[in-house]
């Protein structure tokens, strides 16, 4: 069993990044073998829109812009679970895990018929998102919309929420007067310990199940 874990968040060591090493930390329990990618440090774009992987003389479900990468859709689609972690930016996922998606399931994606895919095998995947927000049913179309291009890799997708994250670790330090910093640390103190379980347990039982 192997499971991949992609941080989507710029920032190395914050929240998304600890939710996503105890998902890798699950799956591990678990005797999977894993692989910790922080997407910051990858250089590559978007879509390059170049539609070779609809060409018949082509190879099939195989991203063909050939960048740093590129090897890591090829060892995803090998993966049996992958687990992606992204903050939530403007009511969307970070610029780089976007351009993440559209490069891993789009050669997913039939243009003969929508309602098949290229890709034949399976991945499981798991969707964590941190956020600003305190309820996280105001992002419910942007789950919707993430869990079905998740989807395309025909496994289970399992999505989970940290809300009313800190950003900061003093901030007294900046214009952030609206955010609550007193109770977003006070919510985090208590609450964080229960998400990073839930990472943990996402990890575990997405590896369990392929």
């Amino acid at each position: 069993m192997k499971l991949i874990a992609v941080n989507g968040s710029p920032r190395p060591n914050f929240n998304t990044a600890k939710l996503l090493k105890e998902a890798v930390r699950g799956a591990e329990d678990a005797g999977a073998e894993t692989e910790y990618v922080n997407l910051y440090k990858i250089p590559f774009k978007g879509c390059a829109s170049c539609f070779l992987c609809k060409r018949i003389d082509g190879e099939a479900c195989v991203c063909r812009v050939k960048d740093d990468i590129q090897p890591l859709f090829e060892r995803i689609l090998e993966a049996d679970a992958l687990v992606l972690g992204s903050p939530v930016y403007f009511g969307d996922v970070t610029a780089s895990a976007e351009a993440f998606l559209e490069r891993l399931v789009f050669p997913a994606l039939s243009y003969d018929d929508f309602s098949s895919r290229v890709y034949t095998g399976k991945v499981n995947c798991g969707l964590i998102l941190t956020m600003n927000a305190n309820d996280d049913s105001i992002y419910e179309a942007l789950v919707k919309q993430k869990v079905g291009m998740l989807s395309m890799l025909h496994g289970t997708v399992e999505t989970y929420a940290s809300t009313f994250t800190v950003q900061f670790t003093d901030y007294a330090k900046y214009h952030a007067a609206a955010l609550g910093g007193d109770a977003r640390v006070a919510h985090q103190a208590e609450q964080f310990p229960k998400d990073l379980q839930a990472a943990y347990d996402m990890g575990k039982r997405l590896v369990t199940l392929a």
